[in-house]
């Protein structure tokens, strides 16, 4: 699967200046699985990162990576990423795009029902009235 970035370059005066677009692989298995040297999707260690301590709340999470064994495979900090920092810059990218209130916080939910309900099981038991 494929995803696209796409970059706008605007001059001090707000005008367009240019665009550029890279095309990359996106890893869903990095959601569920990190080799060791690997980390997950940055925006779990961003929320767990407790810059926003009301998103621990809200979401129902920990901050410690080790209590999701999606995100706590690989590693879980790296020297050159300040995850609080990032979290804000991400809030601000949401809110900058004018997204409405309510949808701002359904990103964080979708992450957090990854990593409350990773280790569900689900089980079929059949019967004769099924």
């Amino acid at each position: 699967m494929q995803g696209t970035f796409l970059r706008i370059h605007f001059a001090a005066t707000g005008k367009l200046v240019s665009a550029d677009s890279e095309t990359y692989l996106l890893e869903k298995s990095r959601v569920a699985f990190q080799l060791s040297h690997e980390r997950g999707y940055h925006i779990f260690y961003q929320i767990m990162s407790n810059k926003k301590p009301e998103l621990m709340d809200l979401l129902l999470i920990s901050t410690n990576p080790f209590d999701f064994p999606f995100v706590s495979q690989g590693e879980v900090t790296v020297a050159s990423i300040d995850d609080s920092e990032e979290l804000l810059a991400t809030d601000t990218g949401i809110m900058k795009e004018g997204t409405p209130l309510a949808l701002q916080e359904l990103p964080g939910n979708l992450v957090c029902e990854i990593l409350i309900h990773q280790e569900m099981a689900l089980s079929w038991n059949s019967t004769k009235e099924e």
